[in-house]
């Protein structure tokens, strides 16, 4: 998986201070699904386990070395993936809910306060998967998909860090996703 992007927010109470930062990393994931046919409609309940690899840490200027930031752990997603087949190929939308495992952290050089949350988030994106003849792993069908999702995780707090008393924190983020597949079938 390659994750385009992800964007987090964060407003500092009780000063309503807020700013923002982006970040690009790279990580990977497991999927499983079980797929059936409905008059050339696939319709996919799915699992998915990832790990993005996604940082995302605003860096106060200055060069002293503060930072906010929050980090991916892991995230999973239970939801469908649901469309049309065409020949050997098939397009369709995904919606479904996420749970985000993430470390936020508060560090005002020289004391750095972190936690470790989890967030829900609901998640919505497109796709679309080839499946050429020619294509089999150890004699199993296999194919090619490429999707595009995008997350909408709830706030998540972080209120009185050593490194900030009296303050409290508020990340919001928003992750941007295309992941690259390769698919087994376990029976066609």
């Amino acid at each position: 998986m390659a994750k385009l992007f992800g964007f987090l927010s964060w407003v500092e109470s009780p000063t309503g201070t807020q700013n923002s930062a982006k970040g690009d990393p790279l990580g990977g994931g497991v999927n499983i699904g079980y797929g059936f046919n409905v008059n050339n409609i696939v319709i996919d309940p799915f699992l998915s386990l990832d790990y993005p690899n996604s940082k995302v840490n605003y860096v106060f200027p200055g060069g002293s070395g503060s930072f906010i930031g929050a980090k991916n752990n892991y995230e999973g997603t239970a939801g469908v993936k649901i469309g049309p087949t065409f020949q050997s190929v098939w397009l369709y939308a995904i919606l479904g809910v996420s749970v985000l495992n993430e470390k936020l952290t508060v560090n005002f050089v020289p004391v750095s306060s972190s936690t470790t949350t989890n967030v829900p988030g609901t998640t919505l994106g497109l796709g679309g998967a080839i499946q050429p003849a020619w294509l089999q792993v150890f004699g199993m069908p296999t194919s090619l998909s490429l999707e595009w999702q995008h997350t909408w995780w709830q706030t998540a707090t972080f209120n009185n860090p050593a490194s900030s008393p009296g303050f409290g924190y508020a990340f919001q983020r928003q992750d941007d996703q295309f992941l690259l597949s390769l698919n087994f079938y376990l029976s066609h």
